[in-house]
């Protein structure tokens, strides 16, 4: 069954790591909030241009959490 719209969202943070999910489905886990949205955008692009769906990225953490350090 073909999705209408895939979501990557990220959640989590310091110290477990900033989980990815595509869709509900966990895909991988990254220590830096850079790291996690350069590969969720990444993924969501490549889907994007592929014309698979539409695709979405988006953050399921408040921007206090976010340590870019």
């Amino acid at each position: 069954m073909r999705a209408d719209r895939i979501e990557y969202r990220i959640s989590g943070g310091p110290p477990n790591g900033w989980k990815i999910f595509r869709q509900d489905m966990q895909i991988g886990i990254r220590r830096s909030i850079v790291d996690a949205v350069s590969f969720a955008t990444h993924l969501a692009e490549r889907e994007a241009v592929l014309g698979v769906a539409l695709t979405k990225v988006a953050m399921d953490a408040p921007l206090a959490r976010m340590h870019f350090a």
